[in-house]
């Protein structure tokens, strides 16, 4: 519609005069945008203001807001906040506006919500809250904006993955610091038993591996596989990370359900260097 056009124009005169005209500010395009859907997605504040100085439909308004938590600096959303939607929002998909925010990494967003009373544990379809993405992507501001709102740090996905677990199988290591001073516990699961340190170890992440060694309690802890931190590691040829795992006493002789033990993974994958390092204690 020519309403869209001029949005999408940087025409704010000729929107100003079609709506003063009478023009459809809420008429959906081909793709099913609004006008306000496209001004936010352009982080057009003069647009949005002008179409909500035409009274839109609460539709609009809610389809309009999933699309600013997802885009930064996030001026449009408290600005649509303010214009009573409810922060509780969700897509199509049933993902709610905060975890929306939260995958985009839009910390403004995230901060926004919550102050209009986005609940802080809301799970998407998959069970993975706000924090949890956070923590997956590394987040580390945001993860500190979520406690503050009292976010759950040990709340799990239909996998049991915790945000530790995913943040240290992609080497967060700030994040799982933060985690951790929250409260998060280091012996959760996942349901195939793996810990946030065999996720790390098998990963090659020392930094993450280096805090987690802070509690022991997982450090010959076996997956459903019977593979444990060091095994994995040493299967995947992380040197620096089976010397760690050494260091803090890490059992050499226990063997996964292939009967394999360290030293035999390492072997049979070709690193010569991690099957002495691990082998014969």
């Amino acid at each position: 519609s020519a309403v869209h056009v001029a949005i999408e124009s940087d025409a704010a005169g000729a929107l100003r005069e079609l709506l003063a005209g009478g023009a459809d500010g809420f008429r959906k395009n081909k793709r099913g945008d609004t006008p306000l859907m496209v001004a936010a997605r352009r982080d057009d504040l003069d647009a949005v203001n002008a179409l909500l100085a035409t009274r839109a439909d609460g539709t609009s308004v809610q389809a309009a807001l999933l699309e600013a938590a997802q885009r930064e600096p996030g001026r449009i959303l408290p600005v649509l906040l303010a214009a009573g939607v409810d922060a509780n929002a969700a897509d199509a998909d049933k993902v709610p506006a905060l975890i929306l925010a939260a995958r985009a990494g839009n910390e403004a967003g995230v901060a926004a919500l919550l102050g209009a009373g986005a609940k802080v544990d809301a799970r998407d379809t998959r069970g993975r809250s706000a924090l949890w993405y956070a923590a997956a992507s590394g987040h580390a501001e945001m993860i500190g904006i979520l406690v503050r709102a009292r976010a759950n740090v040990s709340i799990a996905d239909d996998e049991d993955t915790t945000p530790l677990i995913a943040a240290a199988a992609r080497g967060h290591a700030v994040v799982v610091e933060r985690l951790l001073a929250a409260g998060a516990k280091t012996s959760n699961v996942t349901k195939s038993g793996d810990s946030g340190l065999l996720g790390a170890a098998a990963a090659g992440h020392a930094k993450v591996v280096a805090v987690l060694l802070r509690d022991r309690s997982t450090l010959d802890k076996s997956n459903e596989f019977g593979d444990t931190p060091l095994i994995a590691a040493s299967r995947n040829g992380h040197v620096d990370v089976c010397a760690l795992l050494l260091r803090a006493g890490a059992n050499t002789r226990l063997r996964n359900k292939d009967r394999s033990s360290a030293s035999d993974v390492a072997e049979w994958r070709g690193f010569a260097a991690i099957a002495k390092l691990v082998g014969g204690r």
